[in-house]
């Protein structure tokens, strides 16, 4: 079975030994983020764009596109760092220029995003079907028997749940296998999975977890004051909602200053949360290749060897 503590550690590592490295992984996305919204408010304004305040349907045709060309913009930006995190722990080789590139990986990488955007879309909406069309036939079947139509849409709610974690488990390995073997693949990762799912959902719910705190820890601390007077008794919901704005309204007077150090603080963890759930995922596609018998490179006599 995979090993759980390598797995984790291999996401871990990238950060401690590569910390220039994810710094300028930082820079770029944020760099990346500002041109594409340079660039789709000139797009946006060029073709035309009616009143932002506008309902959807009274807008330009500019709007729609703009949107369109920042998700493009922003899944090639994702695939060019994604693909970097994977080039550290599987191409260690390949560490020139932060172990960033623009070439046919990030290109492929790209495909394969748009490939599970679109699926994502078509598949979800045929569930959601289903989940109606399964949560009306339990509705009838309990008929005015309350308690059992409510057993029955939670042990449905459930059974979804569940399903929706073992398949996102199940094909988690997808991108960095198409990285390592330099074709869309999707097969490949269904079967490198098998029998090995509680050891990779081990791993992935540790990282989950302390991301979840990190990030819960600054939302807390960026809007405590909104959830404080959201929290009040609603004995007098007019005083609550006085409270609200006017715990919203400090949140826009704070000084500029301040605001530009949160928002850092914001990008460093999503950052550092990103490199840790992709080093993770990379850090399993090895693992599972080298228990499976495949050799990694030179260095592939263990995990940790990549780093030195």
């Amino acid at each position: 079975m995979a090993n759980i503590g390598a797995i984790v550690g291999g996401a871990l590592r990238v950060i401690r030994e590569r910390p220039g490295a994810v710094a300028v992984w930082g820079l770029v996305y944020l760099v990346g983020l500002v041109v594409l919204s340079l660039l789709v408010g000139l797009v946006a304004g060029t073709l035309g764009m009616s009143d932002p305040g506008a309902g959807y349907g009274q807008r330009g045709g500019g709007f729609y596109l703009a949107i369109l060309l920042f998700y493009l913009g922003w899944f090639l930006l994702a695939a060019i760092l994604m693909n970097a995190v994977f080039r550290t722990i599987l191409r260690p080789e390949e560490r020139r220029f932060f172990s960033l590139r623009l070439g046919m990986d990030e290109w492929r990488m790209f495909g394969l995003i748009l490939l599970v955007v679109i699926c994502s879309i078509v598949v979800g909406v045929l569930v959601q079907l289903l989940l109606m069309l399964l949560a009306l036939v339990v509705r009838m079947a309990a008929g005015d028997n309350e308690l059992v139509a409510g057993i029955g849409g939670i042990i449905l709610l459930l059974a979804y749940l569940g399903g929706f974690i073992w398949v996102l488990v199940r094909i988690s390995l997808m991108y960095p296998l198409t990285f390592y073997r330099r074709a869309i693949t999707l097969d490949e990762a269904w079967s490198l999975t098998r029998g090995r799912f509680w050891s990779l959902f081990a791993a992935y719910l540790v990282i989950i977890v302390l991301l979840l705190v990190v990030f819960g820890t600054l939302f807390w601390f960026s809007f405590r004051d909104i959830f404080a007077a959201a929290a009040m008794p609603a004995t007098d919901p007019y005083a609550k909602d006085l409270a609200v704005r006017a715990a919203m309204g400090q949140l826009a007077a704070v000084p500029l200053g301040i605001r530009l150090a949160v928002g850092f603080v914001w990008l460093v963890a999503a950052v550092v949360g990103s490199v840790l759930w992709h080093g993770m995922i990379a850090s399993a596609t090895r693992e599972l290749l080298l228990e499976d018998g495949e050799v990694l490179g030179e260095d592939a006599e263990s995990t940790a060897a990549i780093f030195e």
